[in-house]
Order: structure tokens, then C-alpha cells, then sequence
């Protein structure tokens, strides 16, 4: 394509335009400065805000300032962990820790029983447990409950007898007491 435009016009027309485009850069440039200030303000004000408050605090000798509501959310937070603290005694008097009860049903179960889920409750001093899991047959499953009769870790195991309705692959829900 020949240039129809006359050396001086090609020469004009090239300076405007980097002279547009230079100013539009800067522009872009002068508008993402002052919204960046106008974005920091705040944090700005804010952090002189924060600052003069620690002054303040250094120069009243430190102490510390508590609102009643900060001490009523302490005592509260205090007095549940007494309350959790309590029963620490028991448990460690008693020996009714769940790994315990977990080592002695591991150790009784059988390669034909599955354990799915194991649940620990602990109410006053009596512990509960409830057994979730799979037998690969119904006789597996009623060893597994003698077993468990015969240790001393559990004075009741119960299932319910429907469990013994099907032959093969029992879903069972067993309670230890």
C-alpha cells in the first residue's frame, strides 16, 4: 500500500500519537496512584488510631484494660474447663480410658468381623459403647459376642436378635456395657 501523505504529515501524525498515547499511559498511571491512596486512607488512619491508643497504654504504666464482658467470658471459659477437669479423675481412677476397650475388642474380633465405627460415651461412671460393623457369616458374629462375654472389660454385650435373621454379610450394631 503506497503512503499518499507527505513526509512532514507521516512525521506530525507519529509525534501525536505517541504524545496521545504518553498522556493516556499517564493518565492510567495518575488513576491507579489515586485510588491506591484513596484505598490506603483508611488503613492509614486506622493504624495512627491503633498507635496513639498503645501510647496511651504505655504511658497509664502499662496495666492492662479489661471490659466486664472480657471477664464474664473468662469466668465462663473457667468454669467449663473445671467442669471438663472433673471427670479426668474418673476416668484415670476407674480405667475406663477408650483405648482400653478398643485393645480388648481388637484383640477379640476375628479375621471375619469388621469393625466400621466405634463410639465412646461416658455417663456419670458408667461407660457405654456401641459397635458398628460387618461379619462375614452368623456364627463369626456369635463367637465374637462370647468373646467379648467372656472378658472382664464388659459387663453387658447386646445385638439384636433380627442380626441372626440373615447367613451372610450381617451388618450388626453391638452395645458394650
Amino acid at each position: 500500500m503506497y503512503n499518499v501523505l507527505p513526509e512532514e504529515n507521516q512525521k506530525s501524525l507519529r509525534k501525536e500519537y505517541l504524545l496521545r498515547l504518553v498522556a493516556v499511559f499517564s493518565w492510567f498511571v495518575g488513576a491507579i496512584a489515586f485510588c491506591g491512596t484513596a484505598l490506603l486512607i483508611p488503613s492509614y488512619v486506622i493504624t495512627l488510631q491503633k498507635k496513639s491508643e498503645l501510647k496511651t497504654e504505655l504511658s497509664s504504666g502499662g496495666e492492662e484494660v479489661v471490659v466486664d464482658k472480657d471477664k464474664e467470658d473468662f469466668t465462663n471459659t473457667a468454669k467449663d474447663l473445671q467442669e471438663k477437669l472433673k471427670t479426668l479423675p474418673v476416668l484415670a481412677s476407674e480405667a475406663q480410658l477408650p483405648h482400653i476397650f478398643l485393645n480388648g475388642i481388637l484383640n477379640e474380633k476375628g479375621p471375619a468381623i469388621t469393625i466400621n465405627r466405634f463410639n465412646y460415651e461416658l455417663v456419670g461412671t458408667t461407660t457405654n459403647l456401641i459397635l458398628e460393623g460387618v461379619a462375614k457369616n452368623r456364627d463369626d458374629l456369635l463367637v465374637f459376642k462370647s468373646r467379648l462375654e467372656k472378658t472382664k472389660l464388659f459387663k453387658k454385650v447386646d445385638f439384636p436378635i433380627d442380626l441372626l435373621v440373615k447367613t451372610r454379610n450381617i451388618s450388626f450394631t453391638m452395645t458394650l456395657k
